[in-house]
């Protein structure tokens, strides 16, 4: 059993990176009341995914000079784009190395690339789609065109990703 599997949290934490850097798509920015342990609670600047097994993490000004580096000033502009989170063994709390959350701008296809081989909800496909400039009825027809038919989540997911990455490489993103 892991710490994060013995005492789950809400917030992401550097021990749910271990086994690798994910990739994740921007779904709000916010401050909202967050639990201090002790201490009761305290307002924190918070992101949150729309992949579902990603939990939102509290972003630090580390984390938030990068984002706003790539994608602008204004948080509201973030929404839909993709970052990678990752473990990053280097960084300090105080005089200490305690590792912790780092995120960086994928390189190359932000868009389709997160979370390979897990399931892909039908909205969050659709999503993925339209911020490419894909319409519903133009992802079904070219689902139908790859032999699809129907849509199922763990098993098209790829299919989905592999579509948006190709008009990705046509529409920038």
């Amino acid at each position: 059993m892991r710490k994060s599997e013995a005492h789950p949290s809400n917030w992401l934490a550097k021990e749910d990176l271990f086994e690798g850097p994910v990739q994740a798509t921007i779904a709000s920015v916010k401050r909202e009341e967050v639990s201090s342990g002790d201490h009761g609670t305290e307002t924190k600047t918070t992101m949150h995914f729309r992949e579902k097994d990603i939990k939102p993490m509290i972003l630090n000004v580390t984390n938030w000079d990068r984002v706003e580096a790539a994608y602008g000033l204004e948080s509201d502009d973030w929404i839909g784009k993709v970052v990678e989170l990752y473990h990053d063994p280097e960084v300090m709390f105080g005089r200490e190395k305690k590792g912790g959350i780092r995120v960086r701008i994928p390189n190359g296809k932000p868009v389709g690339t997160a979370l390979v081989g897990k399931p892909l909800s039908w909205e969050d496909a659709l999503s993925m789609a339209t911020e490419v400039g894909m319409s519903e009825a133009v992802l079904k027809d070219t689902l139908k065109a790859e032999g699809l038919k129907g849509y199922s989540p763990t098993k098209d997911g790829d299919v989905v990703r592999k579509i948006i990455e190709e008009v990705n490489n046509i529409i920038p993103f």
